[in-house]
């Protein structure tokens, strides 16, 4: 991995901040949307080969009871001939990058793995896009850590978590030939099957094509989880999806994040120069530390 060049010196006794303290909500923009409309109101963003231009209502009865709710819309619960599903409803309006939103869908309609969401169908009208995907009753995988003995996961529970999200970044990365270039455990929900956890991943807004003969140099994704290639601007690969499960296994390991700031460029200048006390995760010191 490539590595940023910074005139600040490395710590002598980095500090690793709790992973409890606060989510790293920090997600960085895309570039700006090429998608153009004469009339937001009256246009459709969604290819029609993958959209349904019916009511939702006609196939899918929905719960009074919000299941999450964002800045663009929100998720509920819906059935359909018994079985349960999260649909996503997200009005067109509050749509800074709609081009974001289609190449998610469009992605993840395509994607057909069992730590992958699936996509099973998506509804537009002229204000709204819902998508009906899988419903994961037990959370992401943020609140997972968190609510776990300790604040962290066992060896075992992180073990075989940390294979399912392998086998996942297999699939993408060389079946699929996909770079998520967002993993975080906010985007792994939880489901719980014969007393285990699986992981289902989501949110493919980020995600990309890769190109054997092209590298990536989009700045993008969530800071603290951000390989260094993409903080000094240097061309990289789907190797950078890697760099963050190295963190993501640190986070569900330590309960703590290696790397935490409430701004961008102290939170840059840590990724690219800070080092991180491993030889310390066995023992008491990290208890200090978090």
């Amino acid at each position: 991995m490539g590595v940023c060049n910074s005139t600040n010196e490395k710590e002598n006794k980095p500090k690793v901040v709790n992973y409890k303290s606060k989510r790293q909500d920090t997600s960085m923009s895309q570039t700006k949307s090429s998608f153009t409309s004469k009339d937001k109101m009256g246009d459709y963003i969604i290819s029609p080969n993958i959209a349904i231009h019916t009511p939702l209502s006609n196939k899918y009865k929905m719960s009074n009871e919000f299941l999450g709710r964002g800045a663009s819309g929100i998720v509920s619960e819906g059935n359909a001939n018994g079985h349960k599903y999260a649909i996503k409803t997200i009005n067109k309006l509050s749509l800074k990058y709609p081009d974001v939103l289609v190449k998610e869908v469009e992605i993840s309609m395509s994607l057909h793995h069992p730590h992958i969401i699936t996509y099973y169908e998506v509804y537009e009208d002229l204000k709204s896009v819902s998508v009906v995907m899988d419903l994961a009753e037990g959370g992401d995988l943020f609140d997972f850590i968190l609510k776990s003995p300790e604040g962290k996961l066992d060896d075992e529970v992180t073990l075989d978590l940390i294979i399912q999200i392998l086998e996942t970044m297999k699939y993408l990365h060389n079946d699929m030939k996909i770079c998520h270039r967002d993993i975080k455990p906010e985007n792994f929900l939880i489901t719980i099957e014969n007393s285990k956890p699986e992981i289902k991943l989501i949110d493919f807004g980020f995600a990309t094509y890769i190109r054997e003969d092209k590298k990536m140099n989009d700045y993008l994704g969530t800071p603290a989880y951000t390989a260094p290639e993409m903080i000094s601007r240097e061309p990289y690969d789907e190797k950078v999806d890697l760099w963050s499960i190295g963190i993501l296994l640190f986070n569900m390991l330590t309960g703590c994040q290696p790397f935490s700031s409430d701004s961008y460029v102290p939170l840059e200048e840590q990724v690219c120069n800070k080092i991180i006390p491993f030889e310390a995760i066995d023992n008491k010191y990290l208890r200090t530390l978090c």
